[in-house]
């Protein structure tokens, strides 16, 4: 058991004959001290937040509170060890290692190793990873007939964890399954968790979900943690599930001596289950809580923090903070327009480079930081032409990336046929019908008859032993011998846009992640394609896998050096650097495009752009295009909304110059092709009244003066008219670029597709 609870008073009197506190600031002082009762901190970015919550658990060991009746729950093991580390260089390390601390199913798991009889386990449960869990869901799928191909294991997986995840029983999600899909998890998820409990074993969800069940269904068990733990700390609160919740409220009750630490302004992982709820109503959930702001940032400039609050004063849902900070003004955020994304990652370089020389930088002081993962190909390519190293974290180079190994080894597939590597993995990407029994016997077959692969699956009925494969194996050949015909009649891009569609890649891709970043990530290579050709007409299939594979070669050769860092935003949280790049800020990509009918994910996405500015410690630079490669096609772009909410006084904004001149702005100053220009879509304070002002274009407007003058073309065809193509089907002409053999349109199939076609070969009729 912990000590008596103390008044206010007690607690502050006391917390003022401890040297330990003298070495934190007021606030983080107060954190430490207020260490019965439920508490509230509220840890801004680069606030120290961390620093507070392990002064606060050494003070509690300083005022008698013994080790082995405080729980630290934390989100990684990493964490926890940190914690634990620290408080031991501030106290007995004898006393800190005797701290329960450790993430949520670390702990869990620990309590139900102990109490789990009580809910009908063995102490011995196994507990499964998630390629354990994703091997039980295909079982249960093959078992009850549920076509792989149709509903998606992954997807059905993943709608099992998030059901867990909300406290939504199989039971209960069968009684409110609403269409087709929802009845195919149903079945799963009931059969699944009989499974599972046959075979004594837990996934990583049902280590949540059983400590609830263990709880709520056992009081002498449920007491017996309670006294154990008197004082519990959460880390990383705006983080937490509602299945999280659910187990910390039950275990705190009613002495309610817990203390989360968070900033809702950092709640970013919505899509995993992350309810910022729990944050937001903690006063409400826990009426007498001590509320106490963390807001004194030791991290970046003036200048940043100023941008960082007017973005996020933006959202309607939060609890009101102000950074503030002692550090200097800094230079000016410098907000980049670009032609496109080659200029943007060319910029990019270009002021990496200059800066790196300048202040006399490492390149590990430089992040460029991205809202999909998509968008590091351009980016990664102009480093190299650079020389500048650089690492991918949170994820791998591009042209390494599962999904565009694949999507790559089908058009290697078309140069090289007799490629026995190639075919196996277009076989297993997407799966094709073909099984590991007829794979075997086709490759024992091709090898005795020294044979390519892929012949022997296009003269299968020829061999008795595959009769019974045949069908799958002769249709997968004519697939391939079909795409590698048509290489010759189409475009680059063309034939790839094909090969991704027609292959069945693309609709695995959707099904197998609903965020859509693998799907990106494979048009994206269409896009590469499509601009390497625009620069060399000539080129072939053949030498632009050729150049794919060098980029490869050369990524392996400098991962481990001095480098800039390139990540995707979601993965750059807690992380900070000197100068940070951010990259992509335009309507549809950041924010993207699903948050425009929903208000919650848009607050979301600002959350993550607050992110990206706070990762900033001297120098800040946000660029946006003006057109950007989507699909193969070249697309208008608006700049971000987000983008409004910067202040014209602390922002200076340079452009594309056709003089090419230069003209200082900071750390940054030697952009690319770059002139300061007045900014169209800030917020700007007072001007003098001799100051012109200009009319603010709105988003539309932009795109409408980005996308050109609307033109006629040959045969009737115009913006606006509909059309019907051979295999794309009817559509409408959205835009018309270029003229004579060199006209493209712009059209907007039914089918949803939207497509960039050069007239001359497209095959367009009018429809009257």
């Amino acid at each position: 058991m912990g000590k008596l609870k103390l008044s206010p008073q007690d607690s502050q009197s006391r917390a003022y004959d401890s040297h330990l506190l003298s070495a934190l600031n007021p606030q983080q002082r107060l954190a430490a001290e207020t260490i019965d009762g439920p508490v509230l901190i509220l840890a801004g970015a680069g606030s120290g937040k961390t620093r507070a919550l392990t002064y606060r658990i050494a003070y509690m060991l300083e005022q008698g509170v013994q080790p082995w009746n405080i729980l630290a729950l934390t989100f990684t093991n990493k964490a926890a060890r940190e914690m634990q580390e620290r408080i031991a260089k501030l106290t007995d390390p004898e006393l800190a290692h005797s701290i329960w601390a450790g993430t949520f199913h670390s702990i869990f798991a620990r309590i139900l190793r102990i109490e789990c009889k009580y809910i009908g386990y063995d102490s011995a449960f196994s507990i499964h990873d998630s390629d354990d869990t994703l091997r039980v869901v295909k079982s249960v799928m093959q078992s009850l007939h549920i076509s792989q191909q149709e509903f998606s294991p992954q997807m059905i997986r993943g709608s099992i964890s998030k059901a867990k995840n909300d406290c939504v029983s199989w039971q209960q999600y069968d009684r409110e399954k609403t269409g087709p899909y929802e009845h195919q998890v149903a079945l799963v998820y009931a059969e699944y968790e009989k499974r599972m409990r046959r075979s004594n074993a837990m996934d990583f969800d049902d280590l949540l979900v059983n400590i609830i069940r263990l709880f709520d269904n056992n009081e002498d068990v449920l007491n017996k943690y309670r006294q154990r733990f008197s004082h519990v700390s959460v880390d990383e609160y705006q983080d937490t599930n509602q299945a999280q919740y659910r187990a910390v409220k039950l275990l705190v009750e009613p002495q309610n001596n817990i203390c989360v630490v968070g900033d809702d302004a950092q709640s970013i992982y919505r899509w995993r289950g992350a309810d910022i709820r729990n944050i937001l109503d903690f006063e409400r959930d826990y009426p007498n809580a001590t509320v106490i702001r963390l807001e004194q940032n030791y991290r970046s400039t003036g200048t940043i923090l100023k941008a960082a609050n007017d973005v996020i004063k933006n959202n309607e849902r939060q609890v009101a903070k102000n950074l503030w900070t002692e550090n200097p003004e800094g230079d000016n955020i410098v907000l980049m327009h670009c032609q496109d994304e080659r200029h943007e990652a060319r910029s990019t370089a270009s002021s990496i480079s200059d800066c790196h020389m300048r202040e006399f930088a490492t390149y590990n002081d430089f992040a460029i930081l991205y809202r999909t993962n998509a968008q590091s190909q351009p980016i990664e390519e102009a480093l190299r032409m650079a020389g500048i190293p650089y690492r991918i974290v949170g994820g791998v180079s591009f042209f390494r990336r599962k999904e565009v190994k694949d999507f790559v080894s089908w058009l290697k597939l078309l140069v090289n046929p007799h490629d026995d590597e190639y075919v196996s993995r277009a076989v297993a990407e997407p799966p094709s019908g073909i099984g590991k029994k007829a794979m075997e016997t086709a490759q024992a077959i091709a090898s005795e008859h020294d044979q390519p692969l892929l012949q022997v699956f296009r003269e299968a009925r020829k061999y008795a032993e595959l009769s019974r494969f045949a069908n799958n194996l002769t249709a997968f050949a004519e697939k391939v011998f079909a795409f590698a015909g048509k290489s010759s009649t189409m475009s680059l891009s063309e034939l790839a846009e094909m090969v991704l569609l027609e292959s069945g890649l693309e609709k695995r891709l959707k099904d197998i992640d609903e965020e859509g970043d693998r799907l990106r990530n494979a048009e994206q290579v269409i896009t590469h394609m499509s601009e390497v050709a625009a620069e060399n007409e000539d080129i072939t299939l053949t030498e632009y896998l050729e150049q794919v594979a060098l980029v490869e070669e050369d990524t392996n050769k400098s991962e481990n050096r001095d480098a800039v860092t390139l990540m995707t935003l979601h993965s750059a949280k807690g992380l900070e650097f000197p100068y940070v790049y951010l990259l992509g800020l335009e309507q549809g990509l950041f924010p993207l495009g699903k948050s425009d009918q929903n208000p919650d994910e848009l607050e979301e996405e600002r959350r993550l752009f607050y992110v990206g500015i706070t990762r900033a410690e001297k120098a800040l630079r946000i660029s946006t295009c003006g057109r950007r490669f989507r699909f193969g096609e070249t697309m208008p772009s608006s700049p971000s909304q987000f983008l409004q909410e910067l202040d014209d006084s602390y922002t200076t904004v340079v452009g594309e110059s056709a003089s090419r001149s230069r003209q200082s702005s900071g750390m940054f100053d030697s952009s690319y092709n770059s002139r300061p220009v007045r900014k169209t879509y800030g917020r700007s304070r007072a001007k003098p009244d001799d100051t012109p002002v200009r009319k603010k274009l709105s988003f539309e407007e932009l795109t409408a003066k980005s996308a050109g003058a609307a033109k006629k073309a040959p045969g009737g065809i115009a913006k606006g008219v509909k059309v019907q193509h051979p295999t794309f089907g009817t559509g409408t002409v959205q835009a018309i670029n270029g003229s004579g053999d060199n006209t493209v349109v712009l059209v907007n199939f039914s089918s949803g597709q939207l497509k960039k076609l050069v007239l001359k070969f497209a095959k367009l009729t009018v429809v009257k």
